[in-house]
């Protein structure tokens, strides 16, 4: 018995170590590897991802997501602005119908958004997978914590006047996004049984 556990914590400081030098490693990697690494991992959902390898690319995104938006409202609103013209007493308002440069560009860079974000739904989702399970969680706690993120997320959506199942549906979105910023392997533990359904050892 007292060589099993001898053994078994040798095994356990070594895939510690183990871990904390791939951990070193994914640090020292710059911004365009993370992003390469990011989209290259597209269906990935076994390995781990560190907070600095998923929120990078994932704020780049939201970013310029934003820009984007913001751009392509900005140069519709601009080429669709209504040019006033005074004749007399009368005043004619013409607009600009024929398609012009800004507007085609517009359009493209829209469409480009749209094409972006329909790319990025399953990297996003395997970098979440990935970024729980170097959070400390294992298969179990990632699936239980996906599926009651999915059933109260949509629960608390559609049921717009219970106030419970608003108040969980923000709570789950609380705690998934709390796991989200964890540290790598915070969630590890091997105290109770408890704690081990749900988190690696």
């Amino acid at each position: 018995m007292a060589l099993f556990f001898v053994e078994h914590s040798y095994k356990y400081g070594m895939i510690k170590k183990q871990r904390k030098k791939e951990i070193q490693k994914m640090k020292k990697k710059s911004y365009f590897q993370v992003i390469k690494n990011f989209y290259k991992n597209y269906v990935n959902f076994s390995d781990c991802t560190t907070r600095r390898d998923y929120w990078l690319p994932v704020l780049s995104y939201y970013a310029l997501s934003l820009v984007g938006i913001i751009l392509s409202l900005v140069i519709f609103t601009v080429n669709q602005t209504e040019v006033t013209v005074s004749e007399g007493v009368e005043t004619v308002v013409k607009q600009a119908s024929a398609p012009s440069i800004i507007n085609i560009l517009a359009i493209g860079l829209l469409i480009f958004w749209i094409v972006i974000s329909f790319v990025s739904i399953i990297p996003m989702f395997s970098g979440v997978v990935r970024r729980y399970r170097d959070a400390g969680l294992n298969n179990r706690g990632i699936v239980w914590l996906v599926i009651l993120s999915v059933i109260f997320s949509t629960t608390g959506a559609s049921a717009q006047s219970n106030n419970f199942v608003q108040f969980i549906s923000f709570l789950c979105g609380l705690i998934t996004f709390i796991v989200l910023l964890l540290p790598s392997d915070y969630l590890t533990s091997k105290s109770s049984s408890f704690a081990r359904y749900f988190y690696r050892q």
